[in-house]
């Protein structure tokens, strides 16, 4: 099943438009309904003042007659050329005002004056309410006099009402569609300035592929997307460090498993041969032999290559010293070490597990070359963390301590067993901690190592 592309760009775009969409149709909507509730009110005053002023006109007429009293409403219209502020509006507030028409009757129900087009029978109901006059409606308010005896009604048509409702919300169309394009102009501005920002970051990548040693810079981009690049830094160097250090161990261990292995060919070789029955016995010991050391110098690599996992600065913590020489000693019955000048609460900030693998490098190195006493001590100030190891074996021939530390270094002359991996592995952990170790001989006897971490300020 074919998998669908989705666009970034494409989802934002319908999502913005949707609720800018959403958004202005129920602002028109509610403005409409609100507008309503004041508008009809404005609209029903026009009739009650149309009302009142036929009202006061009739009432002061001496003379009911048909005559005069459209004599006197006569005097109730306004000039269609009449002064009024807002020009754009005149020809509808007109239309309003003509619009509302009178109709008299007198105490028997019989019509005396009706400026309408339709004949109407019966006067409607008292105050406001609907007529339907011919299929057309009407908005209507209708009064009783006592003296004179007549029920005078005021008239509006619905459509002319309903003309003066609809143009507000016209208005608020005109508006709403104005405000919608520019919008979308704004938005497809924003988009395409956020998806220029992404392909420079793709370009930024292709260039740290086609030159994996060159930092990807974010000072271009917004203060928001910074870390991003700085995780992405992150990410990649951790990732070339573990390329780096797989490719290094594949290439130590073809290094250190090249002589072993001829080793155990030979002897096996020479065990298939020989008829000397001691002789074989021999060879196979001696392929034994390589084979033993062929697996500490795998296990020895392997713990080279884990000694610097991928460690966070934010996953470090104080780890007491003292704690872990303890926590060690019962694995070195023969030699005696000494913690008295390392306080008790003494910490160092780094990874537990990789100060235990120094440690016991240094313990086991010592131990190696039968050194019968260990003293630690441990000296600090504001700036740096010393951890001093020094024991009582043979040491180190002076032209040779600069080269401790080294990938499978040993000391020529010595019988050891060993792969020469050891301080290189306590070496990497102590520079891993931005730290320093030095090596140096001991008098009479012995060699002091020095690990000189910098105080790191949580």
């Amino acid at each position: 099943m074919k998998h669908k592309t989705r666009s970034i760009k494409g989802f934002l775009i319908r999502s913005m438009f949707a609720s800018a969409f959403a958004a202005g149709i129920l602002t028109i909507g509610v403005s409409y309904y609100f507008n309503l509730k004041d508008l009809r009110p404005f609209l029903d005053s026009q009739i009650l003042l149309k009302n009142k002023l036929t009202l006061l006109h009739v009432s002061q007429l001496r003379d009911l007659s048909k005559e005069s009293i459209n004599s006197a409403l006569s005097k109730e219209k306004i000039s269609k050329d009449f002064s009024y502020d807002y020009k754009t509006t005149s020809n509808l507030v007109d239309q309003i005002i003509n619009s509302t028409e009178s109709i008299i009757w007198d105490s028997k129900n019989k019509l005396i004056l009706s400026n309408n087009k339709h004949q109407i029978k019966t006067a409607p109901k008292l105050g406001f309410s609907y007529v339907d006059l011919a299929g057309e409606l009407y908005r209507s308010y209708a009064v009783k006099l006592k003296q004179p005896d007549l029920t005078i009604v005021t008239l509006q048509k619905r459509d002319t009402r309903a003309i003066f409702e609809s143009g507000i919300v016209t208005k608020f169309l005109y508006v709403f569609f104005a405000i919608y394009v520019i919008l979308l102009i704004t938005i497809l501005v924003v988009l395409r300035k956020g998806i220029q920002l992404i392909e420079k970051a793709c370009q930024l990548l292709e260039q740290k592929r086609a030159d994996p040693k060159k930092r990807i810079s974010g000072e271009d981009f917004p203060t928001e997307i910074q870390p991003l690049f700085a995780s992405l830094n992150t990410l990649i160097n951790q990732l070339e460090d573990t390329l780096l250090r797989e490719k290094r161990f594949a290439a130590d261990a073809a290094h250190e498993l090249k002589t072993p292995l001829a080793a155990i060919s030979a002897h096996l070789q020479v065990a298939t041969i020989t008829q000397d029955s001691e002789k074989q016995k021999q060879s196979i010991q001696s392929a034994l032999a390589s084979v033993t050391r062929s697996c500490q110098t795998v296990e020895q690599l392997l713990l080279l290559s884990k000694a610097l996992p991928l460690i966070k600065e934010s996953e470090l913590e104080d780890v007491f010293i003292k704690e872990v020489i303890i926590g060690l000693m019962s694995d070195y019955p023969n030699i005696a070490i000494n913690t008295d000048l390392v306080p008790d609460r003494a910490s160092l900030r780094m990874d537990k597990n990789c100060l235990q693998i120094l440690v016991n490098t240094i313990i086991s190195n010592s131990h190696k070359f039968e050194a019968s006493t260990l003293d630690v001590a441990l000296t600090e100030s504001d700036t740096e963390v010393s951890l001093t190891f020094t024991d009582n074996g043979p040491g180190v021939p002076d032209e040779h301590l600069h080269r401790l530390g080294e990938r499978f270094f040993r000391v020529y002359g010595q019988d050891k067993d060993g792969s020469g991996i050891g301080l290189s592995i306590a070496q990497e952990i102590v520079h891993f901690h931005n730290g320093v170790l030095s090596f140096k001989n001991s008098k009479p006897s012995g060699l002091i190592v020095l690990a000189q971490f910098n105080r790191t300020k949580n």
